[in-house]
């Protein structure tokens, strides 16, 4: 239980920092994206092999909201920064975009340097 705090913890900490480098636009998709994801931090950590339904869900509805190319470059910047300070394991984003069918991936999810 408190290893599950502290984790939940680091993913708001993360956020707020972002909350004060970022745009408001920024900071907003980005604490979406945080609450919609938040059941599938364990696994894109690594500490779990199962995506589960609330997941799957987030991730559907995470992939329709950033539909403008304006999203998905805020959303782009927003994982470059967060996923590497919270442990997030970028090839896991990829995977939940797999098994939770969503066709070409959540869109815009960082896989090199440039979010463009």
């Amino acid at each position: 239980m408190a290893k599950a705090a502290m984790v939940g913890s680091l993913w708001l900490l993360g956020f707020l920092v972002l909350a004060l480098i970022m745009s408001p636009a920024t900071a907003f998709l980005c604490a979406e994206a945080e609450a919609l994801l938040s059941p599938c931090l364990t696994y894109l950590q690594g500490r779990s092999d199962n995506i589960t339904e609330p997941c799957c869900l987030g991730a559907h509805v995470l992939n329709e909201r950033v539909a403008s190319k304006v999203d998905q470059m805020l959303l782009c910047n927003c994982f470059k920064i967060v996923a590497p300070a919270i442990g997030v394991q970028v090839d896991r984003v990829e995977q939940v975009s797999k098994r939770c069918s969503i066709g070409d991936g959540i869109r815009r999810i960082p896989n090199g340097p440039d979010c463009n």
